[in-house]
């Protein structure tokens, strides 16, 4: 049986869901310690650092697939633009966010 695979928009909404998640994370942490919640702090760094690792991993796999990171700054970006007008869906469903078109 094959592995199944993402595809390259997966792949994009997976790093941007893992980078705004760390930021959110990162801001709970900073209140939690203010507040004096050092526990909940702790809790929130380990599940930030999860996010970090696989931020990473995801970074990782889409640089071997010779994307240079300049590129993947603007597909993030184009993403997030077509994210942002899915109230007025345009054009076909091909997937080249990370391979460019055919």
């Amino acid at each position: 049986m094959n592995r199944p695979s993402l595809t390259d928009t997966q792949v994009l909404l997976l790093l941007d869901d893992c980078v705004t998640t760390a930021q959110k994370l990162e801001h709970r942490e900073r209140e939690a310690r203010l507040q004096g919640h050092h526990s909940k702090a702790e809790y929130l760094l380990k599940l930030r650092l999860h996010y970090n690792a696989m931020q990473e991993a995801l970074m990782h796999e889409i640089f071997k697939k010779g994307v240079a990171p300049d590129e993947l700054i603007q597909r993030l970006a184009d993403l997030d633009r077509r994210i942002g007008s899915r109230a007025d869906p345009v054009g076909g469903s091909s997937d080249e966010s990370l391979t460019g078109p055919t």
